[in-house]
């Protein structure tokens, strides 16, 4: 009896433990700004002119797929958080992004793979993981201005296992 109640308690209770351990956010990191102008109000006509700029590091190359110096465009939290992922994550992100300060006028978002936000470098056949660090700049053809550096603890994993979306602060730039 007891051969036979072990491997039918441990067949029903496999999938429980596997789904709960899943997160589709899972590696995601985000960044969050919040752009006023001059005057103090919201500025919100800056997707593709503020970016999410690695500093200078001289093992760009090498990392594991991402192997460049980054250079990632800030844009709406509907479309870099939920559009971009349609059809993986959209309705959970749709669903957490409600709750968000981050979800009104004013604010931009990038969202980080795994890959982008630790630099995978081969070592003797091991993987060391390096963090990667990065400034927010203005860019365009005339202009490469630096708007701020990003502090480690404004990284935040995307997964809820770390807390929920509305811990998330932005970092504050008045252009």
């Amino acid at each position: 009896m007891h051969k036979l109640l072990f491997p039918l308690l441990f067949a029903f209770s496999s999938p429980l433990y596997v789904q709960a351990q899943h997160c589709p956010f899972d590696g995601g990191v985000i960044v969050v700004i919040k752009l006023t102008g001059p005057d103090g109000r919201p500025v919100t006509n800056a997707a593709g002119r503020i970016f999410l700029a690695e500093q200078p590091n001289p093992k760009a190359d090498s990392c594991t797929y991402a192997n460049e110096l980054l250079q990632l465009p800030f844009d709406l939290p509907q479309k870099n958080l939920v559009e971009k992922y349609s059809g993986t994550w959209e309705e959970r992100a749709s669903l957490y992004l409600k709750d968000c300060i981050f979800n009104q006028p004013g604010y931009f978002v990038v969202v980080l793979n795994h890959a982008q936000h630790r630099c995978m470098v081969s070592v003797n056949g091991n993987y060391r993981y390096d963090d990667r660090h990065f400034d927010i700049r203005r860019i365009s053809d005339t202009e490469n201005k630096l708007l701020g550096k990003v502090p480690a603890n404004r990284l935040y994993p995307l997964c809820t296992a770390t807390g929920k979306w509305s811990r998330i602060e932005a970092i504050e730039i008045s252009l």
